[in-house]
């Protein structure tokens, strides 16, 4: 909720500021948190009027080569000099910049992707904002600040994202620009290490499916996620996942509901489309071989040896802990919240817990298995498959 209450302004003399013509401002997401209500975090500072060499004349240290940012000398904060940015290639860093001391706070303004993080605050508290992001944040909507926008493909997700964090709409204008920058497939030349930055900070905010949303209207979900868009393009099951993801909060929960999208159209080995670490790859993988099993129960077609290979494969039998966290996950989905499937996923939980349970001491300590203890451990973990299953009646 947009909200008047501003904290205190700083003070000039924190600055270190003796050029006259040296003027330091608040800007980005600080100001537009701080005016939503939202406890600000990192500050970002814009200079204008000085230059590099000043700034370390006045001992703030240079920590970018390609942009002008510098630290204060005794808050340790990032300080840039107010700059303006023209294309010369593809790509979100296909930029050359000007900060020279004519560049205005406007203009660096300007350059800014959305009308909400183009809003700066002087020494004194006052807001200024060129480009009405102040109303724009009472009305609770996302726009572009100018038609430069398209030169970097990275603000299309930015738009999903921020769509997502505050459960904000998209102003018509702007959902015309990204229809365009989609359909132009201008999002190919991003890094896929971007990709998954933006879609896993979109997936831990309350409204992640608002990300989704906005990708799957402006045609961009085939360009960043072409695999989930084959494996949603029938607006059917892209209902199917924004209503999951609506009752989803566990982040962890979220990455099972874009990987059951998958497997349910046999894409199951293209995870790697939504993660590239290997403990959100496992968790993904683990989660499909159960999928898998809830579906064969259906028809009553698991053997013994393909359960036991399901919770090897899974590690469900070295680690039954994560195993059940795993289960409990997958029962979160809307999908699996029926009467069959939480039978099935306690009698998974009561099998992987009572294989890891089974004692082969005996096996070990007898002379006469020699080389065949493997075969009777295979065999006495079978039958108490079958046991259990019999309990169950599966």
């Amino acid at each position: 909720m947009y909200s008047e209450v501003h904290d205190e302004p700083f003070l000039k003399s924190d600055k270190v500021q003796d050029s006259k013509t040296m003027s330091i401002y608040r800007v980005g997401g600080y100001v537009r948190d701080k005016l939503l209500g939202i406890t600000p975090h990192d500050c970002d500072y814009v200079v204008t009027g000085s230059s590099a060499d000043e700034m370390l004349k006045l001992g703030y240290t240079q920590v970018g080569k390609s942009f002008p940012v510098f630290l204060h000398p005794k808050s340790k904060e990032e300080y840039a000099l107010a700059r303006t940015e023209r294309k010369i290639a593809s790509g979100h860093t296909g930029f050359i910049t000007n900060s020279s001391k004519e560049v205005t706070l406007e203009q660096d303004l300007s350059r800014r992707d959305i009308t909400i993080n183009a809003i700066a605050e002087d020494a004194e508290g006052k807001i200024i904002d060129p480009f009405n992001g102040v109303q724009d944040l009472r009305d609770r909507i996302i726009r572009h600040v100018s038609p430069a926008f398209s030169e970097d493909p990275l603000r299309i997700l930015r738009v999903a994202r921020f769509a997502a964090r505050f459960n904000f709409d998209v102003a018509n204008e702007t959902i015309e620009l990204l229809t365009s920058m989609g359909i132009n497939q201008d999002g190919l030349t991003l890094s896929r290490e971007r990709i998954l930055g933006e879609l896993d900070k979109a997936l831990s905010y309350k409204y992640s499916s608002q990300f989704f949303n906005i990708l799957i209207k402006t045609k961009n979900l085939r360009v960043f996620f072409p695999n989930l868009a084959k494996a949603i393009g029938e607006q059917r099951q892209q209902k199917m996942l924004i209503s999951t993801l609506e009752q989803l909060q566990d982040i962890k929960t979220k990455y099972l509901a874009l990987a059951y999208m998958l497997s349910i159209s046999s894409l199951q080995q293209k995870i790697n489309e939504f993660a590239n670490d290997k403990q959100t790859l496992n968790l993904m993988k683990h989660a499909i071989l159960i999928f898998e099993f809830l579906a064969h129960t259906r028809d009553n077609n698991f053997t013994d040896e393909q359960l036991l290979d399901l919770l090897k494969q899974s590690n469900a039998l070295r680690d039954n802990q994560q195993f059940a966290l795993l289960l409990r996950l997958i029962s979160e989905l809307s999908n699996f919240q029926n009467e069959i499937s939480r039978l099935n996923l306690e009698f998974l939980k009561e099998l992987s817990l009572t294989l890891t349970q089974l004692d082969f001491s005996d096996l070990v300590n007898s002379t006469s298995l020699n080389q065949n203890i493997a075969r009777a451990v295979y065999a006495r973990q079978l039958l108490t498959i079958n046991l259990v299953r019999t309990n169950y009646g599966i």
